[in-house]
């Protein structure tokens, strides 16, 4: 696994226009590319506390969390979100159901968010965030006012702790179709 921000980037390609995603260590930034010179900012402002892991899809990446102390819980900014033309949210509204929500900005993201998907520019590309199950901890993300994208991640059990988990898969492709099929 990679820690902290040790490497300048971390690519996967797309099968439709070669599409990668990037957590660059200079500005704290995970951008989107692609073959045809297209580079767009997805978040800005990451803690310093994420990395990114290559996943076995080719148009996806895991962030993974390395806090300093070990905790049962804990609230971090994925950053600032950049570029979003619109977006879809599913979060939990009881113990066993989700509902969708809809919006533009962070703040538009219900507490508890268990998927999301942007579409970056009209059109497309489109991103998916998916929060993760790792070991004892689930993660969930939310957005604030400050239009910052905010990872949860919990055991439930103050005596069950941690310092890093596997929290979340981002994907990018021009299908939003195919990369719900993928991503799951």
């Amino acid at each position: 696994a990679l820690r902290g921000r040790s490497t300048s980037s971390m690519t996967a390609a797309s099968t439709t226009n070669n599409y990668n995603l990037e957590l660059d260590s200079k500005d704290g930034s995970l951008r989107l590319g692609n073959n045809e010179g297209q580079n767009v900012c997805l978040f800005s402002g990451m803690s310093p506390i994420w990395s990114a892991k290559s996943s076995h899809k080719k148009n996806g990446v895991f962030l993974h969390s390395s806090h300093p102390a070990k905790a049962s819980a804990f609230d971090t900014s994925l950053g600032k979100l950049s570029t979003c033309h619109r977006l879809l949210a599913c979060a939990r509204v009881t113990r066993y159901w989700m509902g969708p929500a809809f919006g533009t900005k962070a703040k538009d993201i219900p507490l508890d968010t268990q998927f999301l998907l942007l579409e970056v520019k009209e059109g497309g590309p489109y991103a998916i965030l998916l929060p993760l199950l790792d070991g004892d901890f689930r993660a969930s993300i939310w957005g604030n006012k400050s239009n910052e994208i905010i990872c949860h991640e919990e055991s439930g059990d103050e005596s069950v702790l941690t310092s890093g988990n596997r929290a979340l898969y981002v994907a990018v492709d021009d299908d939003p179709y195919k990369l719900l099929k993928d991503s799951f």
